[in-house]
């Protein structure tokens, strides 16, 4: 009977000694978790050596903890993957670390990303930018990071967010669209700047002139030469935007509308205006000839 229960005995303590140290490697060691795989692609560009862990609801630098899905379930999961890839980038930035997270999905078919930036200040990582995934419009959206030339010192100073408003028709003509945001160095953090980014605006400005000019001609070479932008004034009440009898998929008022919202807007910016692609629907189109 006594040797039973110190068998029992035994067998308790060995499990508990287990689930302890198990519980300990989780805890205080996630670069070892068995449970913690690595970013599907990492540029670190911080010098610290330190592993990136992602660790079931938890993501480490090191042994330290940047997020976990409480705080940011949009890294963990998204409508189009149940769990997204995650790209990361590790930069310093005037000596602080700055850590950008991309969720990504679909990354076999088409290229969608997402951005979580956090910054680390007094020993913690605080967010100081974030564009959901999901939120994003369009189907090719995904945000990207460009700094400096110099990799050995990598700036992150703008980040680029593109996106789309759809597309023209049936010919998979895309509208596209990007909000710039600089990096106010002062404030440590990141503010809408497409107004500075001048020579971009100017080239989506020849885009949006050149699919206002050809679009409706697809559906019926006899509008060759008529503009959108043209036809908008009597043909805003259609629901076939260019001709009653174009076939589907066909130029919807829906489409022209946004099109020509996005394109006053890129004229806006041109004059000075501070837009994001949030502000397009609420551009006027009154004075639209």
């Amino acid at each position: 009977m006594k040797k039973n229960l110190l068998k029992l005995f035994k067998f308790l303590f060995t499990v508990l000694f287990l689930v302890v140290f198990i519980f300990l490697i989780k805890k205080w060691y996630p670069k070892n978790n068995i449970f913690c795989e690595n970013p599907f692609k990492l540029e670190d560009y911080s010098d610290r050596k330190k592993l990136f862990t992602i660790c079931e609801d938890k993501i480490y630098y090191g042994n330290e903890l940047i997020t976990d899905k409480n705080k940011n379930p949009e890294i963990f999961s998204a409508k189009a993957v149940i769990r997204p890839k995650l790209e990361v980038a590790i930069y310093l930035v005037n000596k602080q670390e700055l850590i950008a997270i991309f969720p990504v999905a679909n990354m076999f078919t088409w290229y969608a990303s997402g951005v979580n930036i956090f910054v680390k200040e007094n020993g913690k990582y605080k967010e100081i930018f974030k564009r959901d995934l999901d939120k994003l419009s369009g189907r090719w959206r995904g945000v990207r990071i460009v700094g400096s030339d110099s990799v050995a010192s990598f700036d992150p100073k703008t980040i680029i967010v593109d996106q789309d408003l759809g597309d023209m028709g049936g010919n998979g003509i895309r509208v596209f669209w990007s909000d710039y945001y600089d990096f106010d160095e002062k404030n440590f953090k990141y503010v809408l700047s497409n107004y500075k980014h001048r020579m971009d605006f100017e080239q989506f400005k020849k885009n949006y002139e050149k699919l206002d000019l050809e679009s409706c001609s697809k559906e019926l070479p006899a509008n060759a030469g008529l503009k959108v932008s043209d036809l908008y004034p009597t043909r805003k009440s259609f629901e076939h935007f260019c001709f009653n009898e174009s076939l589907s998929p066909y130029i919807s008022k829906d489409q022209a509308t946004i099109f020509l919202q996005g394109k006053k807007a890129i004229d806006l910016i041109l004059d000075g205006k501070n837009l994001s692609m949030d502000d397009i629907k609420n551009v006027k189109l009154d004075d639209v000839k």
